[in-house]
């Protein structure tokens, strides 16, 4: 219950939005102000596992630190490299300064301050969140598992917020849930069999499950950058 209720403050607090789910996409009027764009990923190193059963006696949960996997990096880079590709926008990475994404996620005028001291007057922000509707005990990245009776299902999934920040005005000038949902597209089939403890899992195991993260993040920005009309993606044109 706790949990819930900080997703849901974090959301209003950094969607600007008073009405939760109402994802916003890039007015014209706001990008044609954007030169130079900072981005910054925040979701941590922590991989999480959950299965859900038919009783909350068969549900079991774990984080487990994967910081070698570079997540914040894989998303942050892709997010610069398609700006880019749109000739449209100088983009580049934000110099945190060394503070956490803890510190960053609690006190967001320490983001604008740091955008405003490298020149940046529009920052591109993922944070950890995710929509009540998707029933995920973690936000962040990992694989969700649910086994009740005979239906089975698992989802690598990705659950944040893209939120893009006008440094002058620090308001919020539109934002998105990562990929519009946290799940892969047509997921469902076992990626790996599901394990109580990371360190169960077999080196084999935990490449597979790096790969499948790294490339929904990969995929989930520029279905989100799409989305918020900053960047359409070559995958994504027909």
């Amino acid at each position: 219950m706790v949990r819930s209720l900080i997703v849901v403050l974090v959301v209003i607090v950094i969607a600007g939005c008073s009405t939760l789910g109402l994802r916003r996409p890039i007015a014209d009027s706001d990008q044609a102000m954007f030169k130079k764009v900072g981005v910054a990923s925040l979701l941590g190193p922590n991989f999480h596992g959950e299965h859900i059963g038919l009783t909350v006696f068969n549900n079991t949960d774990y984080d487990a630190p994967v910081a070698e996997w570079e997540v914040d990096n894989v998303l942050a880079d892709r997010v610069v490299e398609l700006l880019r590709s749109t000739n449209r926008y100088e983009a580049g990475r934000l110099d945190l300064g060394g503070m956490s994404a803890k510190q960053l996620i609690a006190d967001q005028k320490l983001l604008y301050s740091l955008a405003a001291q490298q020149g940046f007057d529009a920052l591109i922000v993922a944070i950890p969140g995710v929509s009540e509707n998707a029933h995920l005990v973690h936000t962040g990245y990992g694989l969700d598992d649910r086994s009740v009776i005979i239906v089975k299902r698992q989802c690598i999934y990705a659950a944040y917020i893209l939120q893009v920040l006008e440094v002058a005005s620090q308001k919020s000038a539109g934002w998105d849930w990562g990929g519009g949902g946290p799940c892969e597209p047509g997921s469902g089939e076992q990626v790996v069999p599901f394990k109580d403890k990371f360190d169960d899992y077999t080196e084999n195991e935990k490449q597979i499950l790096r790969d499948r993260v790294t490339a929904w993040i990969r995929k989930s920005v520029e279905i989100s950058l799409d989305y918020l009309n900053l960047a359409k993606s070559k995958s994504m044109e027909k």
